[in-house]
């Protein structure tokens, strides 16, 4: 027989009009929930623990703020005692300079009136010696040296307090009642309760629907 072309064929579809609307896709997946801040609670001082809230637990809830922990803080109420005592001696002793250094310039100046020929102080460190200036100078510094010193033995006073400066959960204990802790020791690990996310893992086919 002769051959010939196959008249073509049109393929058999159907049509629906386009609707437009607004929803939402479906697309499940499965993760783990995870706090957003976790950390772990460490001593920042040395010392003995001799105070552990109830809530330092495993699961135990704290709110932000709460003490935790208490490291002894004998030895460092005694250094803020002794601070204190400092700063009240450079004190006396910066008035004593101020004092002596108003003395020596009446002394000057009665000199001048009474020879009228005394020379004038120069900028040198002799002439600032005449009026006391490197002694004033001295124990204003030793004054500040103090108060810094006092700063520092506040600040590690209140570091024997342990706290989380949000709310969360306990989830492990390190540390307990009786322990004596370095500076650095973890006493616990803590996590906040504000906010956490889910880390969901979606195959290719899933992902592109979001």
């Amino acid at each position: 027989p002769e051959t010939s072309e196959p008249p073509p064929q049109s393929p058999l579809v159907s049509t629906v009009p386009v609707d437009v609307r607004s929803g939402s896709l479906l697309v499940r997946g499965t993760g783990t929930v995870r706090p957003v801040r976790e950390i772990q609670l460490t001593a920042e001082v040395g010392g003995r623990l001799v105070d552990v809230s109830d809530a330092l637990v495993s699961g135990g809830r704290f709110e932000a703020g709460a003490t935790l922990a208490r490291i002894d803080p004998s030895d460092y109420r005694n250094a803020v005692q002794q601070a204190q005592a400092q700063v009240t001696q450079a004190k006396v002793q910066l008035l004593q300079a101020q004092q002596e250094a108003g003395a020596a310039r009446e002394d000057y100046q009665r000199v001048r009136e009474r020879t009228g020929n005394a020379p004038e102080p120069d900028s040198t460190e002799l002439g600032r010696l005449v009026f006391n200036e490197p002694q004033l100078a001295q124990a204003q510094s030793n004054l500040e040296s103090a108060r810094a010193t006092l700063e520092n033995a506040k600040t590690n006073l209140d570091r024997t307090r342990l706290q989380v400066p949000f709310d969360g959960m306990v989830r492990q204990k390190q540390a307990d009642l009786g322990a004596y802790v370095a500076p650095g020791t973890p006493v616990a690990t803590v996590y906040g309760t504000e906010m956490a996310e889910i880390v969901v893992s979606l195959p290719s086919r899933k992902a592109v629907l979001i």
